[in-house]
């Protein structure tokens, strides 16, 4: 999670006149995106809010709160019902208000900028289908307000029971906004992971968060501050962690002079705490930690997890030699498959078009940069056996003044790509068709075995090229389509399930060449080629 906060120069509280808004989301359901459901980010979100209005005395009126639990569909957390709701809020806000945008999902990023993610999000155009954080902190800018106060707990499903905010050396550049007045707190460094606890029923850090607002984290005044509410949750989330073996230390960066006030004690009574408020109230901290009495516990919790429900094996490999020795085989039979094949649809598309068949590293496929992406995004990036690769770039400091001619360049690194681990086999086979006439797309299908954490991994993709001002084709990178990704049977030894399951990969690559050649005829005509007018 990343808890930002602007305070205008004037310190002190809020006028009675002064209103506070906030937008407030939280999304589990990613189904159909490629990436894998979240557990508790609803919930985070749905105490964040009780926090709000029960402890921040928040006027629920002000108040916009999506989360995939609501019944009406302006309620749902979707792109435009987001974007809409922190435009809103910014049009809204004066110099005397403040406002506040929490959300709780997945995070992502490319090399132009960091993502928020709904249920709308697809691998392949990510910009078109996410939230950017650009975008956000643009709406943000806008307002008068005299606060502005940001909780992004952005993650990743890297593997069950841990969250991360968007990783890599562009973090800063989009989820930390910088400027004089604001006050940033991460759940974790950029090599961490930020932790969900099944027990708690919310992320760690979040727990920490909100039981700091519940008054925990209060002043010997009764004030929980901006500064007392940080002090204790990177005390409090990283004793946890650390005791949990899970190491996760919060980080604080401050631009903020003076301090900020989100609650004061007593805020409420017993009686009317939220029930979503009730179990982190009555959850002590040191309840977390493990102690000798929790043992039994604990031993019930690893019998249930090996013996009550055990894994299924048949997806996984006896050791790693099996697994390598496994996948070239596999590779090596489905290039011999598809050049088999080859010649009998040749013969069929004999002065049309040519099908080329490759075996390759799959760092010489096209889109590279943009499967790269689409595996970094999905839930499958700590687990898949391939190795993601970076570039360093040079960019100018938006920080010195260019209008003065005077330039200052920062040292970024960016994703290049995706590529086999040193001393694995080539795991990829490529199939292209070209036509024989000019100005017609060449198409391509990408059938992969790429080594897991635990086995082996079928993937396929298919791409498309597009005609450029000087009429040469190049790979469209908004056309990556992933067709297939699963694990592979080991129980099939002879790759028999693999290979029938490929068995419509040629009807596949025909068709899709069939239909854009057509699409591509039409965009011709639509710009003149027949010569016709076009006023």
């Amino acid at each position: 999670m990343v808890v930002e906060a602007r305070i205008a120069q004037a310190n002190g509280s809020p006028a009675v006149s002064a209103k506070r808004y906030a937008v407030v989301v939280g999304v589990n359901d990613y189904s159909q995106t490629g990436i894998g459901d979240l557990s508790f980010c609803v919930a985070d979100a749905e105490a964040f809010y009780e926090a709000l209005v029960t402890y921040c005395e928040y006027d629920p009126e002000c108040v916009t709160f999506l989360s995939d639990n609501s019944q009406e569909e302006d309620r749902k957390p979707t792109r435009s019902n987001i974007l809409a709701a922190i435009a809103s809020m910014s049009t809204n806000a004066t110099e005397e208000d403040s406002i506040l945008f929490f959300f709780a999902g997945h995070g992502t990023r490319d090399t132009n900028d960091s993502y928020l993610l709904t249920k709308e999000f697809r691998g392949s155009v990510v910009a078109d289908t996410s939230i950017p954080m650009d975008k956000v902190n643009s709406y943000l800018r806008q307002p008068k307000a005299k606060f502005t106060v940001r909780f992004f707990d952005a993650c990743h499903s890297g593997r069950m029971g841990t969250r991360a905010a968007p990783v890599g050396p562009d973090i800063k550049k989009h989820f930390l906004v910088e400027g004089e007045g604001w006050l940033t707190l991460a759940a974790c460094k950029e090599d961490q992971f930020a932790h969900e606890s099944p027990r708690l029923g919310h992320g760690i850090f979040s727990y920490c968060l909100i039981k700091g607002l519940s008054g925990d984290a209060a002043t010997p005044d009764g004030e929980v501050t901006i500064y007392s509410l940080s002090t204790y949750t990177i005390t409090e989330t990283s004793d946890i962690t650390r005791d949990l073996g899970l190491p996760q230390t919060p980080v604080l960066a401050t631009h903020l002079a003076g301090n900020l006030v989100l609650a004061t004690l007593p805020s409420v009574r017993p009686q009317d705490v939220p029930q979503t408020l009730v179990k982190v109230e009555e959850t002590a901290i040191d309840q977390l930690k493990p102690t000798s009495e929790k043992v039994p516990q604990f031993i019930d919790e690893i019998r249930s997890a090996l013996l009550d429900d055990p894994l299924q094996l048949d997806y996984v490999a006896q050791s790693q030699e099996e697994k390598l020795a496994r996948g070239e085989i596999l590779v090596q039979k489905i290039y011999e498959w598809c050049q088999s094949q080859k010649q009998q649809y040749n013969e069929q598309l004999k002065k049309l078009a040519t099908i080329t068949v490759k075996r390759q590293s799959i760092q010489e496929c096209p889109l590279n940069l943009q499967l790269a992406e689409y595996i970094q995004a999905s839930k499958i990036k700590q687990a898949v056996g391939l190795r993601l690769t970076y570039k360093t770039e040079q960019v100018a400091s938006k920080s010195w003044p260019i209008s003065l001619g005077l330039f200052n360049y920062e040292t970024r690194e960016v994703l290049d790509g995706v590529r086999e681990r040193q001393g694995y086999y080539e795991s990829a086979v490529e199939l292209r068709i070209t036509t024989k006439e000019p100005l017609m797309p060449v198409c391509a299908m990408v059938v992969a075995i790429i080594p897991s954490a635990f086995g082996l991994y079928l993937l396929q993709y298919s791409c498309l090229s597009q005609l450029d001002q000087v009429q040469k084709e190049y790979w469209d990178s908004a056309t990556l389509s992933v067709r297939t990704l699963h694990a592979i049977a080991f129980t099939d030894k002879e790759g028999t399930q693999t290979l029938e399951e490929l068995q419509d990969l040629y009807p596949q690559l025909v068709s899709f060449l069939a239909q854009n050649c057509s699409a591509r005829k039409t965009y011709l005509q639509s710009i003149g080629i027949t010569g016709q007018s076009l006023l």
